[in-house]
């Protein structure tokens, strides 16, 4: 049964949030993320902003963690965060209140025990929300492209370590300038935590490498986003009508002897 009420999450939530690092490991449907956005919704109509940001700092700190990092794991585009919290609250939250659901996340985070990232360029809050769920859903095919596929398939990296192979990328402006910030930053900043997701999304590839399979998210360890959306990239290069838009840049010459 899903909770009704914000007391519930957050007696649901609470005892998930301190046994992890990262908020985005906490496992929400998609129908749960979009009751639990309804919920903080109402929540702020009823109350107001001011009022309602005090309850959600003092009450339900979990709820309003969780759900601003799993919603912007779904929801954020092409560099667009705030769009998917608007539609999962059905708020106008216009611009000069997202600094505030921003500075609100930011005063819950610091006082959770899960991870505390550095600062990560880019926009403050933003950063570290999209850091919590680890790689947005949006950009994943990004990161299986240019970081997961190498890895297993291009010899060169064979006797690396996880770690030296983020580095040994992320050092690569070929790579780069094509792939999107969150997928960057989360690699750059996320210390050991990064580092465990490549090796658990390297498992995957390998089991599908090897076996045509892919293991369950629960034996890899993995968010089911994470699974679905490489089974769907693996779809997508078999038919490349599937994959996402292309998103145009213009053209930069690189000078890379190391890539």
């Amino acid at each position: 049964m899903l909770p009704d009420s914000l007391d519930e999450w957050e007696k649901r939530l609470h005892p998930q949030v301190i046994e992890v690092d990262l908020l985005g490991e906490i496992a929400l449907s998609d129908e749960e993320v979009r009751l639990l956005g309804q919920q903080i919704g109402d929540l702020v109509r009823r109350k107001g902003w001011t009022q309602a940001a005090c309850l959600l700092r003092e009450r339900y700190p979990c709820s309003y963690a969780v759900f601003m990092v799993a919603q912007g794991a779904r929801g954020y585009e092409a560099g667009d965060f705030w769009s998917a919290i608007r539609d999962a609250t059905s708020l106008p939250i216009p611009p000069t209140q997202t600094l505030q659901w921003g500075q609100l996340f930011e005063e819950v985070v610091q006082k959770l025990p899960v991870a505390q990232f550095p600062p990560l360029g880019g926009h403050r809050y933003i950063g570290p929300i999209l850091a919590h769920g680890g790689i947005p859903d949006y950009c994943l095919a990004d990161f299986f492209d240019h970081f997961l596929q190498p890895l297993v398939t291009r010899p060169e990296y064979a006797s690396l370590s996880v770690e030296e192979f983020i580095q040994r990328r992320l050092l690569q402006a070929s790579v780069t300038f094509l792939t999107d910030r969150p997928v960057l930053r989360f690699l750059e900043y996320g210390g050991p935590l990064a580092v465990d997701f490549v090796e658990r999304c390297r498992d995957m590839a390998l089991a599908w490498a090897e076996r045509g399979e892919i293991p369950s998210p629960e034996a890899l360890g993995l968010p089911p986003r994470v699974v679905h959306g490489y089974q769907d990239w693996l779809e997508g290069r078999a038919r490349p009508s599937l994959r996402r838009r292309a998103t145009y840049r213009s053209p930069v010459l690189f000078l890379d002897p190391w890539g």
